[in-house]
């Protein structure tokens, strides 16, 4: 995000990164998918021992990245000075209802997806499909993902402040579909193809939702408060994904997935109801209806890029 340079446009460039790097690496994902279904087929350990490699390898590479322009001692000086800043920072992440709202979007969409990516599987499973098959299956959902993620702008501008209610909505009314076609019918080919089809409306939504909310995230902001905001949104993704772990599991244990994905889509209904009423005041509204204080970055960037005009 700071290697933007200050920019009315600046969300929507990042955007436009976003978009180009995520359908890069749904495709990959989704090779890589296929390799990790035939692999444990042949042995379960072997897509687990090979993920580690790679964890080792990238580890390995993230040290060899280096700062292009090293600081002078006056910068140094300066940047301890800017410590005082970070709190001003976490202060208006708390203030800002704009923020709290998005944050909280954030949560019970982070919790929806941590539960779903393992009841998806689960549901499959159940319904007695082979490792090899599930690769090749998800793989695709993948690509369909990759293909989406190019279609955020127009889903956006299309929308404008429905999209992200949207989004949730269908992703979660999705788990309650796919739920309720398991338990309705036992016909196995009925059943794949009607949650096969809920998988592909889902992964073109959820393609879409991670370059959105960054986009709402970095609206009004500068490169300095950009970092405060994107950490405390993940480290609340965090908390968040593992309470949501801890849940889909306790459900999993004492029921099948179908009737899970019933009773989890309509809890996460309910909190996002709740959270869409507490955003309708506070997100998607026309810039000068948001008070000052909620700008005052977004006015400090503008003052930077008329610096950087002159």
């Amino acid at each position: 995000m700071k290697s933007i340079p200050p920019t009315k446009l600046k969300s929507k460039i990042f955007a436009k990164i976003n978009e180009k790097g995520m359908s890069r690496y749904y495709i990959i994902n989704a090779i890589s998918t296929i390799i990790a279904g035939i692999l444990y087929e042949i042995n379960p350990y072997i897509p687990i021992l090979l993920s580690l490699a790679t964890l080792i390898i990238v580890t390995f590479l993230s040290t060899l990245f280096i700062e292009p322009v090293r600081r002078t001692k006056k910068e140094k000086v300066e940047s301890v000075g800017q410590l005082k800043e970070i709190g001003e920072a976490f202060k208006f992440v708390l203030q800002s209802e704009r923020v709290k709202s998005l944050l909280l979007y954030s949560a019970v969409m982070t919790g929806i997806f941590g539960i779903l990516s393992n009841y998806e599987i689960s549901m499959l499973e159940d319904l007695e499909i082979s490792a090899s098959y599930l690769g090749i299956l998800f793989a695709i959902l993948r690509v369909m993902g990759g293909m989406a993620v190019k279609k955020q702008e127009k889903f956006h501008n299309k929308l404008r402040n429905k999209s992200l209610s949207v989004l949730a909505f269908s992703i979660i009314g999705t788990c309650i579909l796919a739920g309720i076609a398991g338990v309705i019918t036992k016909q196995y080919p009925i059943v794949i193809c009607v949650v096969v089809v809920f998988y592909v409306v889902k992964y073109i939504f959820s393609a879409m939702y991670d370059p959105l909310i960054e986009k709402y995230l970095s609206n009004f902001t500068n490169e300095e408060i950009d970092t405060k905001i994107f950490t405390a949104n993940n480290f609340l993704k965090g908390i968040v994904g593992a309470v949501a772990g801890f849940l889909g599991a306790f459900l999993l244990d004492r029921m099948e997935t179908a009737y899970c994905m019933i009773i989890v889509g309509l809890i996460f209904s309910i909190l996002m109801i709740l959270v869409s009423k507490f955003m309708k005041s506070r997100v998607g509204l026309q810039p000068e209806e948001y008070s000052k204080e909620e700008t005052k970055y977004d006015k400090m960037k503008e003052i930077m890029l008329r610096r950087n005009e002159w």
